[in-house]
């Protein structure tokens, strides 16, 4: 049997195809992505087999991801791993997220999923592009930490894991396209490049400063309270020492040294101080665990 492509379809299917992919898109899609992606913390990654008995086939398991200062994914993984060995091999991937609800129609539900290449990120501030094989890409000790931090929030536990099997981060950078259903009746592809950018983040570059030395003058007590109630223990000597919009870093003086919190959505210069506030308001009600 012959695969089916958009010539086999009638006049009327091309028509809903194209009446979904305008509805989509009328609820600018990528913005409601870039939210999913803070919404929900696992999702199925999707690689294609190196083994040769299985060569190409795709293979499919679930991870936690986190997301840069760019919005885009990464996952952590251990060499060992089938996915480590297949995207050495070839980095194409897939990243498909959902809504998960437990009741209801799971198709009326919104999903995505964001197609690619996977990079794995190797520490070293010397390293220079000849030097690294197709599927590296070097970062310097400082983002690595940043993005264990970034990590640990979603992953509580996933300091220990390079203790073990050396795992690395694998990053969805290069997105080239993102599959979006939000529902019946709203389909569409988008273009991959939407979804990532430091926009806001630059424009809170001229407050940052300023909000930082407000934090740590006269809120110290409430960053204690995030640590303490929304990452499960008590600092020393804490401040913040960075913000971006999507959350911020507080250094400390025991381990693990830096950790981040998110806000739980992008915010811009004029919602800062609000979404300060909601996450404050988050910790009192949070419990320590």
């Amino acid at each position: 049997m012959n695969a089916m492509s958009d010539q086999d379809l009638t006049t009327a299917q091309k028509q809903e195809i194209d009446s979904a992919s305008k509805n989509a898109k009328r609820n600018e899609p990528a913005i409601n992505v870039k939210q999913w992606l803070q919404d929900v913390h696992v999702a199925t990654l999707g690689t294609l087999a190196a083994k040769p008995d299985l060569l190409g086939f795709p293979v499919n398991s679930v991870v936690p991801f986190a997301i840069d200062s760019d919005g885009a994914p990464y996952v952590l993984i251990a060499h060992i791993a089938a996915h480590t060995q297949n995207l050495k091999k070839d980095t194409r991937c897939n990243l498909f997220i959902r809504q998960g609800l437990t009741e209801g129609d799971p198709q009326a539900q919104w999903r995505a999923t964001l197609l690619g290449h996977m990079e794995m990120l190797v520490v070293d501030e010397t390293q220079s592009a000849g030097d690294l094989k197709p599927y590296q890409s070097a970062i310097s000790e400082a983002e690595f930490v940043e993005l264990k931090a970034r990590y640990r929030e979603r992953v509580p536990k996933s300091d220990s894991y390079f203790q073990t099997h050396d795992f690395n981060f694998w990053r969805l950078r290069d997105i080239k396209k993102v599959r979006y259903i939000a529902g019946f009746g709203r389909i569409c592809w988008f273009d991959g490049d939407e979804l990532l950018g430091r926009e806001k983040t630059n424009e809170l570059a001229q407050v940052a400063g300023g909000a930082i030395e407000h934090m740590n003058d006269d809120h110290i007590d409430a960053l204690e309270l995030i640590c303490r109630n929304l990452h499960g223990f008590e600092p020393k000597d804490i401040k913040m020492s960075a913000l971006d919009s999507r959350g911020f870093f507080c250094e400390i003086a025991d381990e693990p040294g830096l950790i981040y919190t998110s806000f739980g959505y992008e915010i811009t210069q004029d919602t800062l101080r609000q979404a300060m506030i909601d996450v404050t308001v988050r910790a009192r009600q949070a419990t320590a665990t």
